[in-house]
């Protein structure tokens, strides 16, 4: 196969051919002159260097502005877009192959921070959205997970890409269709999710995003704004009534006592007066409780070491609990409102099996914490109206304690179940999983 003549070697052979005639015709000019032979020889020879010398030097001035130019798009091809090409002594074509290079640089270049700057704005959106946003290649691997995804998962994003959809219990995800209705069981939980799906290519593949929005949140938020409604309501209309009933019903207490009736009579009103009067204030201590869930504050968070919060906590119920304390980073929590209800949660355990040990656990991920709380007793006996307020199974229970508690639990970014569970014959009963984020999540 023949091998091609490079650029400027053509261009040396056109330049030559056009000195041809000239140097031919000094050389027949010299051969006739009237001069000694070693004249006409030296200036042949000078002649002929000369002409030699101009083309070294065109092919030097080519090759050198061909590497020129190549060593500036190799850099634009390795993403380097500060080089430029000099123009100060260049004319006409090659004046503007070097402007429009240049400003190919400049255009590259600001296209590239335009990208980085969409690229830094995507990645903060991300983070501060509160849906599951995933994506997918061709094989169901997961390519990018934002941080909400870290969290639902509990791993880092590092870990999670890589892995199949299927291997993170999330294989209803690839079967479900856009704006389906999914429930997906995790860590033995389950729990249901409004789905976004769409397809997009990145480096000529396919790939698949999922948006996921926890539908039991937006159903929580919901029925607590609800409740607020409703709270608000019943605690005037109660209030405007219990206040002239506990007037009157000491006022009527005054008035027996002065009566001229029977001793058996006036012992009969003044037990009667006095359930109106219990009863009026039971009435008032259960709404007040509600009123306290519906008019919860914001958390005012401040580094806490949750290990100390633990341990203040079971040595306030006086109850044996196994517990052993983790190492752990500081948390930004409101330390009042996390007493509270861990109290809440503990004191369940404890009426749950009295005369039986707790079990309390740290798990601790890189994005988590987790508070497991395990008791002995008979479990849950009906788990669909455990967070409703109002709804209690206890003799003297007012339903306020747990739904305060997943309020807390939720105000602070993190997440409350309760679910039953079973080691054996012996070691069953009711286990809480209260999971709160080591990041303080946006307001």
């Amino acid at each position: 196969m023949t091998k091609r003549l490079s650029f400027e070697y053509k261009q040396l052979i056109y330049v030559s051919l056009a000195l041809l005639p000239s140097w031919l015709t000094a050389l027949i000019f010299v051969s006739v002159s009237d001069i000694s032979l070693y004249l006409k020889a030296l200036i042949i020879l000078l002649l002929s260097c000369g002409i030699l010398a101009s083309l070294y030097k065109i092919h030097d001035k080519l090759s050198e502005q061909f590497i020129s130019f190549g060593n500036l798009i190799e850099a634009l091809n390795h993403g380097d877009f500060t080089l430029r090409a000099k123009s100060a002594n260049a004319t006409g074509p090659q004046a503007l192959l070097i402007s429009q290079i240049n400003q190919l640089c400049d255009s590259l270049a600001s296209a590239r921070f335009d990208y980085k700057e969409h690229q830094l704005l995507m990645a903060k959106l991300l983070k501060q959205v509160d849906a599951v946003i995933i994506a997918t290649d061709s094989d169901s691997r997961i390519t990018m997970a934002n941080p909400a995804a870290e969290r639902l998962l509990a791993q880092s994003q590092s870990r999670l890409c890589g892995q199949t959809l299927k291997a993170l219990q999330l294989a209803p995800l690839d079967s479900a269709c856009n704006h389906d209705l999914v429930t997906l069981t995790l860590r033995q939980q389950p729990t249901r999710w409004h789905l976004f799906k769409d397809s997009f290519r990145e480096q000529a593949r396919q790939h698949t995003l999922y948006i996921l929005s926890d539908l039991e949140l937006v159903i929580s938020r919901q029925e607590h704004k609800a409740w607020q409604d409703l709270v608000r309501v019943l605690s005037h209309e109660v209030n405007n009534s219990l206040a002239p009933i506990n007037s009157l019903s000491a006022t009527l207490t005054k008035l027996v006592s002065q009566l001229s009736a029977p001793q058996e009579d006036k012992q009969d009103l003044h037990e009667g007066l006095a359930i109106i009067a219990e009863r009026a204030r039971r009435l008032h201590s259960f709404i007040s409780g509600y009123k306290a869930l519906s008019q919860l504050p914001a958390p005012q968070r401040v580094p806490c070491v949750l290990n100390e919060i633990l341990n203040g906590v079971i040595a306030l119920i006086g109850h044996p609990v196994q517990f052993k304390a983790q190492p752990l980073p500081t948390l930004m929590l409101d330390q009042t409102q996390l007493e509270q209800c861990l109290i809440n949660l503990f004191k369940n355990a404890v009426e749950a099996a009295p005369d039986k040990p707790i079990d309390c656990q740290l798990l601790h991920t890189h994005n988590s914490v987790t508070i497991l709380i395990r008791d002995l007793g008979p479990g849950i006996q009906n788990p669909d109206n455990l967070f409703i307020p109002l709804y209690t199974t206890k003799e003297h229970g007012t339903g306020v304690g747990l739904a305060l508690a997943r309020q807390i639990v939720q105000n602070h970014g993190g997440q409350l179940s309760l679910s039953n569970y079973q080691l054996s014959e012996e070691v069953r009963g009711c286990q809480v999983e209260l999971r709160l984020p080591l990041a303080q999540p946006k307001n």
